[in-house]
């Protein structure tokens, strides 16, 4: 039945496991393939150039390739001589890794399982760009992943479909570009979120700089501030346009202590107000306002 029938006296074809097209893959010797940037000079003009080629080998993944070989193929073109890998830096690395200790050990090596890809320059990164869409990599490294596929004469809609996104997102990763080189710092380094970073992109540089210095402020407080960072744009269009700007007071906890053991604020404020406050402060269980939530849930029920 099916591929064991003989057809015209011919010998019955083997069955094939799976129904479907074969791939051709080929097994190659991981020292053979080049790695762009690290069995190179070339950098980020290169296409295929990736900062994480200079990360430390992945040692977990070394021990499984020692055991199981790579299971997931590399995507390879040839360049003239060379075999250039376009996926599968990391595995092609821990190969490596993994076959001079099975080396040592006196154990068979295992052969990179590669698939071949072909075209241009610009269609090779976008090959490589659509691997990275199951990557953490940060926005801010997005970005400069986006604009050099762009320099290669491709489109920002061309960028959305090697990414899976729309322009609009293309757009505000390319928008990060635009920073300081002090807010891409911080926004790489974890200290200001992109978002935060992006309230900032219609300032000069020099301002962007100087909102950075605010929004750290000299307590190191950069967490309550980046939350600011939307609200101070604000305050600034609001300015710029003539308008009054009423801004938020800072109040620390030894302000609202005192707050709360005043003898007229305990007058005049509601009990409500006051299980509030000393909720906040923790000298309290918030029993009263516990109480007015409820009553708020079941109205909003009702």
């Amino acid at each position: 039945m099916g591929n064991d029938k003989k057809v015209d006296g011919a010998e019955p074809r083997a069955r094939q496991a799976i129904e479907g097209t074969r791939l051709n893959a080929f097994g190659v010797d991981p020292q053979r393939l080049t790695v762009v940037g690290l069995d190179t000079k070339d950098g980020k003009e290169h296409p295929l150039y990736d900062e994480r080629v200079h990360l430390p080998v992945d040692e977990a993944l070394v021990k499984n390739i020692m055991v199981f070989g790579v299971l997931e193929p590399a995507l390879v073109r040839k360049n003239g001589t060379l075999i250039e890998v376009i996926d599968g830096r990391r595995r092609t690395v821990a190969a490596r890794e993994a076959n001079r200790r099975l080396r040592v050990q006196g154990s068979e090596e295992h052969t990179m399982p590669c698939m071949v890809k072909r075209g241009d320059s610009a269609q090779i990164m976008g090959v490589m760009l659509s691997t990275f869409i199951r990557m953490n990599d940060s926005p801010l490294l997005e970005a400069v992943k986006i604009q050099r596929y762009l320099d290669t004469g491709r489109s920002e809609a061309d960028a959305a479909v090697v990414y899976g996104c729309n322009v609009g997102t293309i757009k505000l990763r390319l928008a990060l570009l635009d920073l300081s080189p002090s807010v891409q710092s911080a926004i790489k380094s974890g200290r200001l979120s992109p978002q935060a970073g992006l309230e900032l992109s219609d300032l000069t540089h020099q301002d962007q700089e100087k909102r950075l210095r605010e929004l750290e402020g000299a307590n190191g407080d950069m967490a309550g501030k980046i939350a600011k960072a939307p609200e101070l744009r604000r305050e600034r269009v609001a300015r710029a346009q003539g308008e009054k700007v009423v801004t938020s007071k800072v109040v620390n906890r030894a302000m609202l202590r005192e707050i709360s053991t005043n003898a007229d604020f305990q007058e005049a404020a509601g009990e409500e107000a006051q299980a509030l406050l000393a909720w906040i402060l923790g000298t309290g269980d918030g029993g009263s306002l516990k109480k007015l939530l409820r009553k708020i849930a079941k109205s909003t029920a009702s």
